[in-house]
């Protein structure tokens, strides 16, 4: 582990028990930041990781979670130099390597590997990591000591989004960008198979109860959300606009999701709520060809109404009442930007008042209040030449009560950042 004022610039940050981030292609390049001024205290860099500088980093988020009191912090990292050294790694919660896996050359390149995840696959009530490669293999390891837990091969297609483990029956279900989804028992065997003729690419995957108790695993496609059976995977309802992000929350005890996409054929994106059994609450539509991204989904304070909060390509960041769609505030980030990755929530200093951080794809990162919308800090860096491609997310790394963020930079380090006082 190591700590600097300096930091390689382009931040993706990472979230929930379960985080994620990525990192753009380019140089990464060292320039002095500033920290973000966040209420009385200051939020800068933490830690940054021991892992070498390597250009290209990757396109795939980092994922973390914490069990037993230790922290897990796991991506793939590609490369775009002459090196081809390409490699997924495990951190601890402050930074440093746990242990590495490295990846074939020929399987090397910018996104070696899709999105990863953490589960229990072989029912041994330990903490495992679970991705997959362009190798055309599923991996699984046991997050402290990497022992091999699943090593299997898949025939067909491109790992983009992250495998889900389900239990009752463990399944490790792994989707392809391609259209397919193959739900991999412990051992291995295939338990079903299903092939699409969309694209899977909405992050993430999400696993919802019905109020009835029916179980569905829920895909973003190019084709719509679809909601499979996950111990049968048969299909329980669609659909039908384009799907890219994805998360899930409750509203009145009830699990809802809220989707993300553009439509090429009406030349709109949207964003909807969606209950658990596929009905829709409310959707808005907006025309051109920009992209919305949903990054969080929950209550801004512990007595607030729980809300969405969705970017757009036009460098606005809009919150938006759960149960009802009513646009609650916006904010412009940016302007100028075209790219604005998804927004994360974070109780940055622990108090139970959430504030909900988005950043354009080249900066300036900005905090704002989740409740109101009032500007919490701003942290911004120089170097047009490193940008921020992953949604942001966040989680308390050390357990103290207060949310890090954690980016990966396109130099392939990842830095947690968080309320230094």
């Amino acid at each position: 582990m190591r700590t600097r004022s300096r930091v390689v610039v382009g931040l993706a940050v990472l979230a929930l028990v379960v985080l994620a981030g990525c990192a753009g292609a380019g140089a990464g390049v060292d320039v002095d930041v500033g920290p973000l001024s966040f209420d009385d205290g200051a939020l800068g860099p933490v830690w940054v990781s021991d892992t070498p500088a390597n250009p290209g980093g990757s396109h795939h988020p980092a994922v973390a979670a914490r069990a037993d009191g230790e922290t897990y912090v796991a991506t793939g990292f590609g490369d775009a130099g002459a090196n081809v050294t390409c490699s997924f790694v495990v951190l601890n919660g402050s930074g440093g390597t746990r242990w590495t896996r490295a990846i074939p050359s020929d399987a090397c390149g910018t996104q070696p590997t899709g999105d990863a995840t953490f589960g229990d696959v072989n029912g041994d009530g330990r903490l495992d990591v679970v991705w997959a490669t362009h190798e055309r293999r599923l991996y699984a390891a046991d997050a402290a000591s990497g022992r091999s837990v699943l090593n299997t091969s898949f025939p067909r297609g491109m790992p983009f989004v992250r495998p889900v483990v389900v239990d009752a029956p463990t399944r490790v279900v792994l989707p392809s960008m391609t259209g397919d989804v193959w739900a991999y028992r412990p051992n291995g065997s295939v338990a079903w198979h299903r092939s699409f003729p969309d694209n899977v690419r909405g992050q993430e995957p999400q696993v919802v109860t019905t109020a009835s108790g029916t179980r569905a695993l829920v895909l973003g496609t190019t084709g719509g959300l679809v909601a499979l059976d996950p111990a049968t995977g048969e299909t329980l309802w669609r659909r039908h606009e384009p799907t890219r992000f994805l998360r899930a929350g409750t509203l009145d005890g009830r699990d809802v999701l809220v989707g993300t996409g553009q439509n090429a054929a009406t030349d709109g994106a949207h964003v909807e709520a969606i209950a658990a059994n596929g009905t829709r609450l409310w959707r808005h539509r907006s025309a051109g060809t920009g992209t919305l991204a949903v990054g969080a989904v929950g209550r801004p304070a512990p007595d607030a109404s729980a809300r969405a909060y969705v970017t757009s390509t036009d460098g606005r960041l809009t919150a938006y009442d759960l149960a009802t769609g009513r646009v609650v505030w916006n904010r412009t980030l940016d302007r100028e930007r075209h790219y604005v990755p998804p927004p994360t929530l974070a109780d940055l200093d622990g108090d139970g008042n959430r504030s909900v951080v988005a950043t354009t794809g080249h900066g300036p990162m900005r905090a704002f209040d989740a409740a109101s919308g009032a500007s919490r800090g701003v942290w911004g860096w120089e170097d047009e030449d490193v940008a921020v491609w992953a949604g942001l997310r966040s989680a308390d790394l050390d357990g103290d009560g207060d949310d890090e963020v954690l980016a990966v930079t396109t130099d392939a380090q990842v830095i947690a950042v968080g309320d230094r006082e």
